[in-house]
């Protein structure tokens, strides 16, 4: 495998253990900092979307407020190409 193909796997892992470390900081600024503007938000609580940088602000910031012991905490994580699994 090649290190430019390696480093954009190795990439996309750091970018969601960054998540997970500003989300477990209710760092909300750190998280969108992370997403781009046409990102989709789909929690698992319910079957609906949360489109767009604004919407998905709100969304975390109800989040945090409504649960302040919500956290991620990561099991397994592996990657392939611009995909990360987390469990």
């Amino acid at each position: 495998m090649s290190p430019v193909h390696m480093s954009k796997i190795e990439s996309s892992t750091r970018n969601a253990l960054t998540y997970k470390d500003a989300f477990n900081k209710k760092n909300v600024a750190a998280i969108l900092a992370l997403l781009s503007d046409d990102c989709i938000f789909e929690p698992e609580q319910n079957d609906t979307q949360i489109k767009g940088i604004e919407a998905i602000q709100t969304h975390l910031e109800e989040i945090f407020k409504s649960n302040e012991q919500s956290k991620i905490e990561i099991e397994e994580i592996f990657g392939t190409g611009l995909h990360v699994i987390m469990r």
